[in-house]
Formats: structure tokens, C-alpha cells, sequence
């Protein structure tokens, strides 16, 4: 079966597992493929080696990108300088989308939403609904750092209905985990424990993938809240032997908030917003 890369774009990791045998090789499909499978499980050295056997110019550098992403080594002026020369149209969307990602980790969240926005628009010219809403539903949570006071259950609700009609997994996956962060700041806490759960249910099928971890990590400081210390503690064990800097980074704000321990702040620039918001309030 051939699929053609602008198909790609909507495809999860799983799907990408999937169909990645019947690829036809040394093509755009292909390489995206390869890079995207990499990117989910945090692989920067499967990205560097990809990397020697792409000709085509702009691939090698959405790879670079993709692996600086990982590293989590860009700055903003290096996002922005990024992708400098012609981007294929077909690549605009994808490479929005890795702009406002990029800047979102960084704390711009107003620079993040108008990427972000503007990757659903291009998506959506190209019929790519599950990455379009996926680039939406990140611009919606833009939203909400920009302004703690916003309360977007309303909004993610939205999200879940659309995305439940496309099967849009990831995207809906990411709504649950995002709804249970705005019920875990409120103090509903055992309602974020149901809302997790439903995101990592549909996750469990890439149990190696940084969304999952991202998820696993939300129910384990939800645990620690409930009192559910021995689970939590073997839970954040098994986070803890990825090795990934910014999952360390994660483990060491839930260690410093609910076991006593002390800042550790070798990996305070790989915090994600959500984990740099925790040191200090909640």
C-alpha cells in the first residue's frame, strides 16, 4: 500500500509502526516515517543516523529539528531561524507545528499560539483534520497559560467530541490529560485521577512514546496527592530508568514536592511549563 506524505502528517506512532513496512523507501513518506518514529521515543541518536542517509536538503533539516527538540537545546532564536530558506508547501503545517511546540517548552506561549493556529489553518487547507485538531487543541491550552485564571473544561469537552468522531487518538488522548490538569489545579483531585486514566488507556498501545510518559507522570503526582505513595513511588521508578532529561526533569519537581527531596536543578531548563508551574504552587 502507498501512502502519500501529506496523508502521514495525521498518523500517531502507532499507526506509524503499523504502516511503516509498506513505505516505499528513500521517499519524503518514508524519511518523515522514520524521523517521527525516532522523535516519539526520544531517540536523538536513531534521528543522527537517519540523518546520514536523507539526500534531500530540507528533510535533513526537519531532522536536525526534531533531534534539537529532543535535546532540548533551541533557543528561540534558533526556532525562528530554522527552516530560513523555501519550505516546501506541502511541509508548512508540520513545520508550524514543530515552531509553536518548540516555543511552548520554552515558556512563549503567545508566540506558541499564533504557530500553533496558524499550523490548524494550514492543516485543515489539506484536509489533515486529526493534525489540524491536534495543532487547535494545542493553541487552546496556549490560551490557558497565557491567562492561569482561565478555566478551559468547556474547550477540551469540544475537543473530545471532535476528536472522538475522527479518531483522533493522540489529540484525544492529550485533551483527558489536559482536562485532568485543570481539575488537579482546582483540587478536584480524584476527577484528574479519572481523566488520566482515560488518557493513558488509549496510550497503551505506545507505552514508550514521551506522550505516554507525559500522562503517566500527571497520574503519578495525582497519586502522591491521594496518598497513594507506594504506587506512586514504583510508578515513578519506572519513569525514572528512561533516562530522558526532561522526564528526569519531571521525576526530580514530584521528588522535591512529595518525597522531601532536595531541588535537584541539573534539569531545570528540560522542565515542560506544567512542571516548572509545580515547583512552586498547586
Amino acid at each position: 500500500m502507498n501512502y502519500q506524505l501529506n496523508e502521514l502528517f495525521n498518523f500517531n506512532y502507532s499507526h506509524l509502526v503499523r504502516i511503516y513496512p509498506l513505505l516505499e523507501s528513500d521517499t519524503p513518506g518514508y524519511y518523515y516515517a522514520q524521523i517521527m518514529k525516532a522523535y516519539y521515543q526520544n531517540n536523538t541518536s536513531k534521528l543522527k543516523e537517519i540523518k546520514k542517509n536523507i539526500r534531500d536538503p530540507f528533510i535533513k533539516v526537519f531532522c536536525d529539528f526534531r533531534a534539537e527538540m529532543v535535546e532540548g537545546t533551541l533557543s528561540i532564536n534558533k526556532i525562528m531561524e530554522y527552516f530560513s530558506s523555501n519550505t516546501p508547501d506541502i511541509w508548512t503545517g508540520e513545520v508550524l507545528f514543530c515552531k509553536g511546540l518548540s516555543l511552548y517548552r520554552l515558556g512563549e506561549y503567545q508566540k506558541a499560539l499564533t504557530y500553533f493556529y496558524e499550523s490548524y489553518k494550514k492543516f485543515s487547507s489539506q484536509n489533515n483534520n486529526k493534525k489540524a485538531l491536534l495543532a487547535y487543541s494545542n493553541a487552546i491550552t496556549m490560551k490557558g497559560n497565557l491567562d492561569i485564571r482561565h478555566r478551559l473544561m468547556q474547550d477540551y469537552h469540544d475537543v473530545i467530541k471532535i476528536a472522538s468522531k475522527i479518531s483522533a487518538l493522540d489529540t484525544l488522548a492529550n485533551a483527558y490529560m489536559n482536562l485532568s490538569d485543570e481539575f488537579y489545579k482546582m483540587g478536584a483531585v480524584n476527577v484528574a485521577l479519572d481523566y488520566i486514566e482515560k488518557s493513558l488507556d488509549l496510550l497503551s498501545g505506545q507505552k514508550k512514546t514521551y506522550q505516554f510518559y507525559e500522562s503517566l507522570l500527571m497520574k503519578i503526582e495525582i497519586l502522591f496527592c491521594l496518598g497513594h505513595t507506594k504506587e506512586a513511588s514504583n510508578l515513578l521508578n519506572d519513569v525514572e530508568k528512561t533516562g530522558t532529561e526532561s522526564l528526569l526533569a519531571a521525576v526530580h519537581v514530584i521528588k522535591f514536592r512529595h518525597q522531601r527531596a532536595k531541588l535537584n536543578l541539573r534539569y531545570s531548563d528540560k522542565l515542560t511549563p506544567p512542571w516548572r508551574i509545580k515547583i512552586t504552587k498547586f
